[in-house]
């Protein structure tokens, strides 16, 4: 849930992750429109602006000192500082979130993410520097070689050749590569060197020469493509592709169940649409029923952001109004924001009840705060979330680019929510008049059977149908 606790627990780790800039800095930046109060948009924001236009040489120096929050150079320092952002004179030491992941699922994945994206940046700067030094270190020996394609002097660790000894560096025959692959499809590499005749060099790149020089996943493109041009050149028919692996086999026509024989994968599908298997439903059939699984799984996912849970019972609810100390019918007391289980010893203590207060240093929730807000913020974020997990799933239609109008469904939930306030209101307010009345007022402003307290609901389903 995207809550004041959890907002909280991602502006620490940006001040974990940036402690050369003022926490206060942070805190505003988190809460502006640019960064959508997310962590990874706003850690980008932050990096772009310490790499800005410079090439690679340089920025290797300066992503360097942010990757290991260290003191960053005078011309990255103005950069932020133009960008809105205050700097502390000493940076700060690792204390507040360090080593603690966070608690909110969508928080976690954000941050495992823009981790993964430093190591990448870590590996690719190791990388880079180790081919400057022996850059240098040739250099300095006199032991440089030029690359026949962009005549520059190359350490000879850094050097490719075909098989007629023609040597080029590893970035040309890199982008070679992607412009024959990817702008050309053409999967042969033929040499890059012509002769006085105007004649191409006949040599080809043996497979080391690719290794030393393309990334792994271009490589893996390249075979892909390679492979599938030996089955059209051999007039293979029948040929049927795993849609999980991509390993092809060959099936009989009237064979529609594609069962894969890789190692590891032995997956099913069916062999016209890629789906798994779903006789006896025709594919066109499949994808209607997909369309309405992914709608429902949108619809699941955004009520599940909204129903709250009892640690001890399991039983499942939702506010409809007054403070965020949730009271169960078993007696046991938890928080709204953060859904953690509340011990009666701590109580009320477990809030912060400082009026005006942002909860960003208190580190606690606050007692009060709009619940219609805090869940159609919670539901949009898991909606969105499930929206891109089900996209495959989704037929695109004119009514939206997915089929699935995420606000409208925000929209039928945000209905609902005003009748079951309204009836948990008519309930308290007939009260006096026993259980009946009490039943019939809230039946009379629900459509729905719902029992409450005051204080919340008891929710079984979709709140969407």
């Amino acid at each position: 849930m995207r809550s004041h606790c959890i907002h909280a627990q991602a502006k620490k780790i940006l001040i974990d992750d940036f402690p050369f800039l003022d926490s206060t800095t942070i805190r505003e930046n988190f809460e502006k429109p640019s960064s959508n109060q997310h962590y990874a948009v706003l850690h980008k924001i932050v990096m772009d602006i310490i790499i800005g236009d410079s090439p690679d040489t340089v920025a290797t120096n300066m992503l360097r000192p942010a990757l290991d929050s260290q003191k960053l150079p005078s011309d990255v320092s103005a950069r932020l500082i133009a960008a809105g952002f205050t700097l502390v004179k000493k940076p700060r030491k690792l204390k507040l979130n360090h080593g603690r992941p966070p608690t909110d699922t969508f928080l976690l994945e954000e941050v495992d993410f823009v981790r993964l994206r430093i190591q990448e940046a870590n590996d690719s700067l190791d990388k880079g520097i180790e081919r400057r030094h022996r850059h240098a270190v040739a250099v300095a020996d006199g032991a440089t070689i030029e690359c026949n394609c962009c005549f520059d002097d190359v350490a000879f660790e850094e050097m490719t050749q075909c098989d007629d000894g023609h040597l080029f560096c590893v970035d040309c025959l890199q982008r070679y590569a992607s412009e024959q692959l990817f702008g050309q499809s053409k999967t042969s590499l033929s040499c890059m060197t012509s002769g006085d005749d105007g004649k191409s060099c006949p040599g080809t790149f043996d497979r080391s020469m690719l290794e030393r020089a393309l990334p792994k996943k271009m490589l893996a493109k390249l075979d892909e493509a390679v492979f599938t041009q030996a089955v059209e050149k051999a007039g293979l028919t029948g040929m049927a592709r795993c849609p999980k692996c991509d390993y092809q086999v060959m099936l009989p026509d009237t064979e529609k169940l594609l069962s894969c024989p890789a190692l590891r994968c032995f997956y099913e599908s069916c062999r016209d649409c890629g789906e798994p298997p779903h006789f006896p439903l025709r594919c066109d059939e499949v994808e209607r029923q997909n369309q309405t699984d992914g709608r429902k799984n949108i619809e699941e996912a955004m009520t599940e952001a909204r129903v709250r849970e009892c640690p001890d019972c399991k039983k499942r609810f939702f506010k409809t109004e007054g403070c965020n100390k949730m009271t169960c019918a078993c007696g046991c007391l938890s928080c709204y924001i953060c859904r953690a289980k509340v011990e009666k010893t701590v109580g009320y203590k477990h809030f912060c009840q400082v009026s005006n207060c942002a909860h960003d240093k208190c580190n606690k929730c606050p007692l009060f705060s709009n619940s219609v807000d805090d869940d159609r913020l919670a539901m949009r974020e898991a909606g969105m979330k499930a929206l891109c997990e089900n996209q495959d799933l989704l037929l695109k239609t004119d009514e939206s680019e997915n089929g699935v109008d995420i606000d409208n469904l925000l929209e039928s939930a945000s209905t609902k929510t005003k009748k079951e306030q309204a009836a948990a209101r008519a309930a308290q307010q007939n009260a006096h008049l026993g259980v009946g009345a009490m039943a019939r007022a809230a039946y009379a402003e629900l459509d729905r059977p719902a029992a409450g307290d005051g204080r919340g609901g008891f929710l079984g389903g979709n709140m969407f149908g």
